[in-house]
């Protein structure tokens, strides 16, 4: 029974992550097409619109001192930071889910191969997307804790991120 839940989590995560908010308009799932995306959230986005799709998933958004915001809502928290978006692991369903298994469906999700790197924060999986936005699942992060006071029950374990990267200059050009 437990290796059936343990094969069965990751694919609804998957399903969960790849379903549109029923309120987003074509025009914003438009702007996410080929970028990685995650609860209706990628780096084609300007913040406002970030904050606005959230909103429509029943969060509340206020701007933070990180030049990003921060949304809260349903148990769990979406934290913007310059070039980096966090998603808390209740935001996702994932708390439960092995890391790796959650690293491995963060790859299929965004089809991005993942490598994994050591952290002073118990390590990473990170990969990088074809228009040159990442994604990244950690382990453990308490310096994601130490930003705020706010942020500190949310940020546990299993948290994905995706970052700007090339997509803020148009995706990867290698001509």
């Amino acid at each position: 029974m437990i290796k059936i839940m343990q094969f069965i989590m990751p694919l609804l995560l998957l399903v969960a992550l790849s379903a549109p908010a029923s309120a987003s308009s074509q025009e914003e799932k438009e702007i996410c097409t080929d970028a990685i995306t995650i609860n209706g959230i990628c780096w084609r986005m300007s913040m406002p619109q970030m904050m606005q799709e959230l909103e429509q998933r029943y969060f509340t958004c206020r701007p933070n001192n990180f030049n990003g915001f921060q949304c809260s809502g349903n148990s769990s928290m979406v934290l913007a930071i310059e070039k980096q978006v966090f998603f808390s692991c209740e935001q996702l369903n994932v708390c439960d889910i092995e890391f790796t298994d959650l690293a491995r469906v963060m790859a299929n999700h965004a089809m991005a191969e993942m490598s994994y790197k050591n952290t002073a924060f118990g390590g990473k999986f990170c990969g990088m997307g074809g228009m040159g936005d990442t994604v990244c699942v950690f382990a453990w992060n308490d310096g994601i804790r130490a930003w705020d006071n706010s942020t500190r029950p949310f940020f546990k374990k299993n948290i994905v991120m995706i970052g700007r990267g090339a997509i803020a200059s148009g995706g990867i050009s290698l001509n």
